[in-house]
């Protein structure tokens, strides 16, 4: 089985609300990686494709400050806001 999301923290403030959101995303039993580092969103994107993920969340300040994860669908799927503790 391949990876389902990759999850990515945008800063380091960020870390633990990423981990913990990659954590519940796999409790459905699917597949998940964490990037806590500091990359870039197109380098991860580029990872997330290469790695067959069907989605890359994104976790940033601004993100984090209103409650809401960045959720880029791959494969030409768009991209939304989702509630961060949904």
């Amino acid at each position: 089985r391949g990876v389902a999301d990759l999850v990515c923290a945008l800063g380091g403030a960020q870390r633990p609300a990423a981990a913990r959101l990659a954590t519940r995303l796999g409790a459905g039993g699917d597949a998940r990686e964490l990037v806590l580092g500091d990359a870039r969103p197109k380098r991860v994107l580029e990872d997330a494709s290469r790695a067959g993920a069907r989605r890359a969340l994104f976790l940033g300040p601004d993100e984090a400050a209103r409650g809401v994860v960045r959720v880029r669908e791959l494969g030409g799927g768009g991209e939304r806001e989702e509630p961060l503790d949904a």
